[in-house]
């Protein structure tokens, strides 16, 4: 009844997985590093904290989109569900906390994208996307692009 949801900002840290289940659904993940960046008055200068890692679920269509679209070190936002589950190995129990996400997106204060819109998706004609114009070329039609220019203003 009551979930957690949260929003994390960070870095995609390893390779995009997908699992294609025998009904056709599909699962994406992925680790996601974030890391606590303040200004030190003291010493008049940005300064690193802690480091959070920590594993991103998602599903079907966003799933797609993942596999699609992300690469290691690229800025990210993340929204979503906070899980526990937990898995024996080696005799030993493990608990794991990840996100399972409801929404993932570049983070604009780190990066460019390019949005493709899809308005055919939500009239249920397939996600055909109809934004391009005559002399454009071909593209994936679940795809986003992410600019993987780093601002070197923002420290990235």
């Amino acid at each position: 009844m009551y979930e957690t949801t949260l929003t994390v900002l960070g870095r995609v840290a390893t390779a995009v997985t997908q699992v294609t289940f025998n009904d056709g659904g599909l699962k994406a993940s992925f680790r996601l590093a974030s890391r606590e960046r303040r200004f030190d008055r003291d010493q008049q200068t940005w300064v690193d904290g802690a480091q959070l890692f920590m594993g991103v679920v998602c599903w079907r269509s966003l799933a797609d989109r993942v596999v699609a679209t992300l690469r290691v070190g690229d800025p990210v936002i993340v929204r979503g569900k906070l899980r526990t589950r937990e898995y024996e190995k080696d005799g030993q129990m493990h608990t794991v906390v990840e996100v399972e996400a409801t929404s993932i997106g570049p983070d604009l204060a780190r990066c460019s994208a390019s949005v493709v819109r899809r308005d055919a998706e939500a009239a249920g004609d397939g996600g055909v996307d109809r934004s391009k114009s005559a002399g454009d070329e071909e593209r994936q039609p679940d795809q986003w692009d992410v600019g993987r220019r780093a601002e070197a203003a923002v420290g990235a």
